[in-house]
């Protein structure tokens, strides 16, 4: 991957026109930026000679303002209206090849649909597989997760679970088993982890009531509340917490969200790793949108059960893993 490839994937998960970013913003995406970006302008001209600019560039924008005294620059959408004759001047000398490109995305999209009514259409065999071809058998990962979904059940709400340390003692358990803190970050001692779990009860909370199915569910308005606990809640020193956080707050609303990893919930949606790593809330925001649409078209409920299939998330969860696993098998991976 090329130094400025994460800028680019950055670039094409933003939903606004224009974008306001520090110095220490774009170099956090790209693993620091040269001394030359910070003492000369040229280095953020709108160049195809600098591959910095590339990355913009191929993402549709060009970059309108560059301040020194305060190290942030603007970058907009090319094609979109200029607010000053010298704006519109430099935006005309970028050209319109940018404007005429074909959508890089839109295969991708396709593709992405296609897998989620395949999985719909064979969810049931999908399950069946799952359960015959186990990819998760490391020590401990079954047996604890299924102890503390039965604790959650047995709390009756987020707020008693959330009081109870056995409880919290066994969902910080199962995410060592899943491999959290394993993988470049560090989940926060217990007592920190306790601490900061109940310190979002409340929002938490709000959320008891709701499945994943549930006719009277506000998918967008449950995916941003989501999405704040995701980005909110502090237990990993991470800063793509969307694995981490998931999967916790799967265990702690185990009927409204499954859990979301890189090997098989990422591979399925057909995410890069770079807008999987920088764009998270966009890429949470289209996973959960096709998770709605997999769970009111499939029933879930109707499968939870024994084994691995613990609650109306978990078995959607459970079928992008045998659709990925699957897809491997066929294809000799």
């Amino acid at each position: 991957m090329a130094k400025y490839d994460p800028l680019r994937y950055y670039l094409n998960q933003q939903t606004a026109d224009e974008v306001s970013l520090t110095f220490e913003d774009v170099g956090r995406l790209v693993g620091g930026l040269p001394p030359s970006a910070y003492e000369h302008r040229a280095w953020w001209a709108n160049s195809r000679s600098h591959p910095n600019a590339v990355a913009w560039l191929d993402a549709g924008w060009e970059l309108v303002d560059v301040s020194f005294s305060q190290q942030r620059v603007r970058l907009r959408r090319i094609g979109r209206a200029a607010s000053t004759p010298g704006e519109r001047l430099r935006k005309r000398s970028t050209g319109s090849v940018e404007r005429l490109r074909r959508d890089p995305n839109r295969d991708r999209l396709a593709e992405r649909q296609l897998r989620v009514r395949t999985l719909i259409d064979e969810f049931p065999d999908l399950l069946d597989y799952y359960d015959n071809h186990l990819p998760f058998d490391r020590s401990g990962q079954y047996a604890n997760h299924r102890r503390t979904i039965d604790l959650r059940r047995q709390a009756g709400s987020v707020a008693a679970a959330l009081a109870d340390d056995r409880f919290l003692r066994s969902l910080y358990s199962t995410l060592e088993s899943w491999g959290i803190g394993s993988r470049g970050s560090r989940v926060v001692p217990f007592d920190d982890f306790a601490t900061e779990l109940r310190r979002w009860s409340e929002p938490l909370a709000d959320l008891d009531d709701l499945t994943i199915d549930g006719p009277e569910l506000a998918a967008d308005a449950t995916g941003d509340a989501l999405w704040r606990l995701i980005d909110g809640i502090h237990l990993v020193d991470n800063q793509a917490p969307i694995v981490a956080l998931s999967k916790t707050i799967h265990h702690i609303l185990p009927d409204l969200l499954p859990p979301i990893d890189r090997m098989y919930t990422q591979k399925f949606f057909g995410f890069h790793n770079p807008e999987f790593q920088y764009g998270q809330q966009r890429t949470f925001g289209e996973i959960w949108t096709h998770f709605v649409e997999i769970a009111r078209a499939v029933n879930p409920a109707s499968y939870v059960g024994d084994g691995w299939r613990t609650s109306r998330s978990k078995v959607i969860d459970n079928a992008i893993v045998a659709f990925v696993h699957r897809s491997r098998h066929r294809q000799g991976g």
